[in-house]
């Protein structure tokens, strides 16, 4: 377990934020002064951002350990997370169901098909070899809408150190919660992305085949990184969530 970095801002309830890979706290600037009277707590994961890296781990849980130690000393509240936020929200839901009052989850499904596993760790391991420009183009490609003025994120991704990003697409490549989706018991909000190349509608239908309390919302033309590009949208989705469920 580790101590995360975050920021807190607002002096109401507290939400939690967990980004996608590759990417930390700040790629919620556009969505915080949206959640209205919150306490909007934007955390940057393991190995991401201003968080330590070690130890080093590839498996979800430990990632979603981190965050309820951070949940632990503000009070249960709502999460929100995706992608592999998304997963770690999961994760969380499912072994510290005390802890959270309400789920968001987007833009990620509940496993990962075994014929994608192999797909997805050479994503993480070819920057190792190659450097972070060898996977930047498909990348900035999978995430965002052609047009979408994405500079900041093209100099992040170049900035990142290869480690990183490949600790994070292993764990991602492990990923197999869908079996216990059943142990959440939190209301559940899932998104996703019209446009999203990298987590298709029908992942999504089956994790909300496997929650008890779950609701699928699509956002029209959005891409993977549906936070970044359509905030207003996805923080109507947080908001609305978070009042019917009473969190």
């Amino acid at each position: 377990m580790v101590a995360l970095n975050y920021t807190s801002k607002g002096d109401g309830k507290p939400v939690v934020l967990l980004h996608p890979v590759g990417l930390d706290r700040t790629c919620w600037s556009a969505v915080a002064p949206l959640l209205a009277d919150r306490r909007v707590i934007a955390a940057d994961l393991r190995a991401h951002g201003l968080s330590p890296r070690d130890p080093r781990s590839v498996d979800v849980f430990d990632y979603a350990a981190d965050v309820a130690e951070l949940i632990e000393r503000i009070g249960p509240c709502p999460v929100v997370g995706v992608s592999f936020g998304g997963m770690v929200t999961t994760a969380l839901a499912i072994s510290r169901p005390d802890l959270v009052t309400a789920a968001l989850i987007s833009a990620c499904p509940s496993t990962i098909p075994e014929a994608g596993r192999p797909v997805l760790r050479a994503r993480g391991e070819r920057p190792m070899a190659e450097g972070m420009e060898s996977v930047l183009a498909e990348t900035m490609d999978r995430w965002f809408s052609p047009g979408f003025d994405a500079a900041h994120y093209r100099q992040h991704l170049l900035g990142l150190d290869p480690a990183d990003w490949n600790t994070g697409w292993q764990t991602i490549a492990n990923l197999d919660l869908t079996a216990r989706l059943v142990d959440i018991t939190c209301p559940v909000q899932l998104i996703h992305a019209e446009h999203d190349k990298g987590t298709s509608l029908e992942a999504m239908q089956a994790t909300a085949s496997g929650l008890r309390d779950v609701r699928l919302d699509v956002i029209a033309g959005a891409p993977h990184m549906v936070h970044i590009e359509q905030p207003d949208a996805f923080a109507a989705l947080v908001n609305a969530h978070i009042d019917r469920a009473g969190a």
